[in-house]
């Protein structure tokens, strides 16, 4: 096949290197490239201060204080939350520990937290 004969089945379109062009496929619709779609969002590392403060708060979630007494209330949740919650609590308090093993590194307390209650370390990453 020579030159001539390619540009006379183009028929004087212009030879574009096998790429479609929009007025040989008006029909087909113009999309964007997918890109990949991750399910979870990106969020950064826990600070020690702001663990700090959320070990506080779920300390008064999972054991509020009583109003009568040097007590604490039941706060009636269900089983599996408070156990959560308690597994919650391992991890910040392993991660915020003054001289602790983990202090600091939340991805090496998370697989220490996950190994004491029982589970792979993969349930703590």
């Amino acid at each position: 096949m020579d030159v001539a004969s390619i540009n006379g089945a183009n028929s004087g379109k212009e030879f574009n290197h096998g790429q479609s062009s929009v007025e040989d496929n008006e029909d087909v619709p113009l999309t964007a490239p997918t890109a990949k779609v991750h399910s979870r969002l990106f969020m950064c590392a826990l600070t020690k201060e702001t663990a700090t403060h959320v070990l506080c708060e779920l300390e008064h979630v999972i054991h509020p204080p009583c109003n009568k007494g040097s007590r604490h209330k039941d706060p009636w949740l269900p089983l599996l939350m408070r156990t959560h919650i308690e597994q919650i609590l391992a991890l910040l308090w392993v991660f915020t520990e003054h001289k602790g093993l983990c202090k600091g590194q939340l991805i090496d307390a998370s697989e220490v937290v996950a190994h004491a209650f029982g589970k792979k370390s993969s349930y703590g990453r």
